[in-house]
């Protein structure tokens, strides 16, 4: 089985990936179910997502594998998605390092019309537009190379990464369904299993495979096609996704299968749930620094980054550009993004306006206003 986990604070949830105490017929252990039921609906979900996409009227999110380190298996869980799928295992593609590579190989990969795009192994944040701007639209157009024409391709392909605790901007962070795994070992390497190796078993099986993801598909087409009922829930919503949550987390809830999507929130807070309360320390540190005057963003830096132990420090490696990650540059594009943001600091509520091209203001918009004092009584 598959070490599907939950935990993505680094502290897994104490379950037993093997119930060692119950063997299958051939003496193995058998996997609990029970351990990263949210990540196996996700996975699940990532399985049959081909086979009914034309049944899906928009855009499709990113699954991301999430792994607590190398040799966990995330190769290994992406082969039995394409295997089924395609009869091949999964290409796995590099991340382009900025937009203008990204333009080039996407157009390729789109062009081709290959059903899965998988980028393995991401060694840095995930931060470029082009690629979020990809998971939200129905159609990708670029330059297409060495010419000055512009080419538009449909896209329909089922979107995968993999990474070891990856970072990603605000941007893809609400663009993806998470799967966690963690083999709760030093050397994840070094585990045995039943069917090894995988990919040759994958191949014999894939009949099966495809036969059984067909069968839970027309288990849903005959309940009614029901929409997933917690598609509204806080804390489950996907904006610009909302029909693939209906026919997705349908499936899922029609065969009796919990905890789909249920670890958005787990993997937000991983990911950066915290930074409100970063940037409420920053706002403070802002408006005192600028008296409640405006301030460039070159000012700024020069005010926060002679505390090298600030949290926002690491808050701006998040939205600056791979290529660079030039902190300034960075500061700059988080105050623009963070405009007209209210956060609650320890002097009531602020938030950064932008009187002027190249230049901001913190301002408070519910002062905490303190009590006088009583009088002493003479």
């Amino acid at each position: 089985d598959f070490p599907f986990s939950d935990a993505f604070d680094g502290e897994d949830d104490g379950l037993e990936i093997l119930l060692k105490d119950q063997l299958d017929e051939d003496g193995w252990p058998r996997p609990n179910l029970e351990r990263g039921k949210a990540s196996r609906a996700n996975f699940l979900a990532m399985l049959l997502q081909q086979f009914v996409r034309e049944m899906i009227a928009g855009n499709c999110p990113i699954f991301h594998i999430d792994k607590s380190q190398p040799n966990t298996g995330a190769s290994y869980l992406s082969n039995v998605v394409s295997i089924a799928l395609t009869g091949h295992e999964s290409t796995m593609a590099t991340m382009p390092p900025n937009q203008e590579e990204f333009d080039k190989k996407m157009l390729g990969w789109l062009g081709n019309g290959d059903q899965i795009i998988f980028f393995d192994n991401i060694g840095d944040d995930i931060d470029i537009a082009a690629f979020a701007g990809a998971v939200t639209a129905s159609t990708y157009t670029a330059r297409v190379l060495r010419t000055n024409d512009m080419r538009t391709v449909e896209i329909t392909s089922l979107w995968m990464t993999a990474a070891n605790n990856l970072t990603v901007s605000e941007e893809i962070e609400r663009r993806v369904v998470p799967i966690r795994m963690d083999a709760c070992m030093s050397d994840p390497g070094q585990r045995t299993f039943k069917q090894n190796p995988l990919v040759p078993f994958l191949h014999e099986q894939r009949t099966e495979m495809v036969r059984a993801c067909l069968t839970i598909i027309q288990h849903w087409l005959d309940v009614g096609k029901p929409l997933w009922s917690k598609r509204h829930d806080a804390g489950k919503k996907m904006d610009s996704y909302e029909a693939w949550m209906g026919v997705m987390g349908g499936i899922v809830e029609a065969n009796g299968v919990e905890g789909f999507l249920d670890n958005l929130e787990a993997f937000r807070a991983a990911n950066g749930g915290n930074k409100d309360e970063a940037y409420s320390e920053m706002y403070e540190e802002l408006y005192n620094k600028s008296y409640g005057n405006v301030f460039t963003p070159k000012q700024a830096f020069e005010w926060l980054a002679k505390d090298s132990n600030s949290p926002m420090q690491t808050e701006w490696r998040v939205h600056v550009p791979v290529e660079t990650r030039d902190k300034r540059k960075g500061l700059s594009e988080l105050l623009a993004k963070l405009k007209g943001k209210n956060i609650q600091t320890s002097q009531g509520e602020m938030r950064i306006k932008k009187p002027a091209h190249g230049k901001y203001q913190l301002e408070k918009v519910n002062p905490r206003v303190l009590s006088p004092a009583p009088r002493s009584e003479k």
